[in-house]
């Protein structure tokens, strides 16, 4: 049905939300090559699919928007990276590390700091300290909202209050046990944000609710119900019965 979807979008999809479990490496280079347009992509798990997602994003000049959550954190510099030298466009960014460890490791941030576009970032159980998180701030002039949830090795102390004063948006999510939505503005009190040792007991897909986005309010967009389960070899025949029985749309906004 995914790949039905995107065939109907007859290379006009500029938006595609692949919900957890049911995006594949082989659905991705699908929408590379049949979504030129692309300019928002959000995946809830990329783990198994990690060349297929880096060889996609080759595929989309004009992404702007980018979420995705990664388990092997050990690939996230490569994908991040291909993101600098082919995603021009990039202007928002959310990362979630689901193989976080307890370490500073600030080689993602150093890539990151390479997004001088970027407007918007959000990271999830990221292993960067004040010294990666400052040399993002140094080096994304443009970024005006910085959300940080859960995030080791990052003390919001007086000079990084000092250097996160600029940013228009910025939101510190530290562990509360009862209280999810919690979070501290930089600059109201001294906050370190320690959680890396609970995470891993949530069990449920706590992270993941920040990663879904909302219904879209476009007359374009379409939960593709009209289509059945058909193969690719099927495509064809599928549209025409589509023509013949309803006007033909094109759906821009895919929620898979």
């Amino acid at each position: 049905m995914a790949r039905l979807a995107i065939w109907f979008s007859a290379g006009q999809c500029v938006a595609f939300m692949g919900e957890h479990g049911c995006v594949d490496g082989d659905l991705l280079l699908f929408l590379a090559e049949r979504a030129p347009l692309l300019k928002t992509l959000r995946l809830p798990m990329v783990y198994h699919h990690n060349q297929a997602f880096v060889e996609a994003i080759k595929k989309f000049p004009m992404l702007e928007e980018l979420e995705f959550c990664q388990c092997k954190d050990r690939n996230v510099t490569w994908i991040i990276r291909t993101l600098v030298t082919c995603s021009l466009q990039l202007r928002h960014l959310k990362y979630v590390n689901r193989g976080g460890y307890l370490l500073a490791d600030n080689r993602d941030a150093l890539e990151i700091a390479r997004m001088h576009g970027l407007s918007s970032l959000q990271l999830f159980y990221c292993n960067l300290d004040n010294k990666g998180l400052t040399t993002i701030i140094d080096n994304c002039p443009h970024l005006e909202s910085l959300h940080l949830h859960y995030c080791a090795n990052v003390v919001i102390d007086s000079s990084m209050q000092t250097k996160c004063a600029r940013i228009k948006t910025k939101k510190l999510y530290p562990y509360v046990y009862n209280d999810f939505t919690k979070y501290f503005e930089p600059g109201d009190r001294t906050s370190p944000c320690s959680t890396f040792r609970i995470y891993r007991n949530y069990g449920d897909e706590v992270d993941f609710q920040y990663l879904y986005a909302e219904d879209h309010d476009s007359a374009d967009y379409d939960h593709s119900c009209y289509f059945s389960r058909a193969g690719e070899t099927d495509f064809e025949e599928q549209e025409r019965s589509f023509i013949n029985g309803t006007r033909r749309r094109r759906h821009r906004y895919l929620r898979i």
